[in-house]
């Protein structure tokens, strides 16, 4: 049986690992005990049980993502632990798929994939719309800072939802464009 003990759960460690021992002596079982020498707890436990589990392939990759949610350092370079290596390619896209589901839906959303209470493939349909609506948001955001960056700022100010900042826009180009006409039609008229 392995068995981690984090210094920042010492009290909590030292009680699990009494229990351990204690279990292991009721069963008539010699505990043994792992010392990870600086190797990741999290991909150890990881990488001792997710493997051993009956997971599908979605639950397995967003596993690996709650244990290690980016790929690299602040500098880029891979994370210490990263079990990237031992992945072959569609576990990799697997892995990837799962981080981004993690960054945009949340842990809760994970752990609901993880629990099996909801598909892979759904959250990440789930993960695809929210990140298209958030692009759209923001490339509809651009288009009303060009146009009318009053109405902009209203939105930024939260005193306007963006589908109310498009349609006081929509009313003012059609009453530009009104305006524009009637001026233009008065004046060839006059001709």
């Amino acid at each position: 049986m392995g068995f981690v003990i984090r210094s920042s759960s010492m009290r909590m460690g030292c009680s699990l690992m009494a229990a351990t021992v204690r279990a292991c002596e009721t069963a008539g079982v010699e505990p043994t005990f792992i010392r990870l020498n600086g190797e990741d707890p999290a991909s150890y436990i990881l990488s001792a049980n997710v493997e051993r589990r009956s997971l599908t392939a979605g639950q397995k990759a967003i596993a690996r993502a709650l244990v290690s949610p980016e790929a690299t350092d602040k500098g880029g370079r891979p994370r210490k632990g990263e079990t990237v290596k031992s992945l072959n390619s569609s576990e990799r896209v697997m892995l990837s798929q799962a981080r981004l589901i993690l960054r945009v839906l949340g842990e809760s959303a994970a752990l609901a994939v993880l629990a099996g209470s909801k598909l892979f493939d759904e959250a990440l349909r789930e993960t695809t719309a929210a990140r298209d609506r958030h692009a759209s948001d923001e490339a509809q955001m651009t288009r009303l800072r060009d146009e009318a960056p009053d109405l902009a700022e209203l939105v930024t100010e939260g005193r306007m939802t963006l589908s109310e900042a498009y349609a006081a826009l929509a009313d003012c180009q059609k009453a530009r464009s009104t305006s524009i006409h009637d001026r233009c039609k008065a004046v060839y008229e006059g001709l």
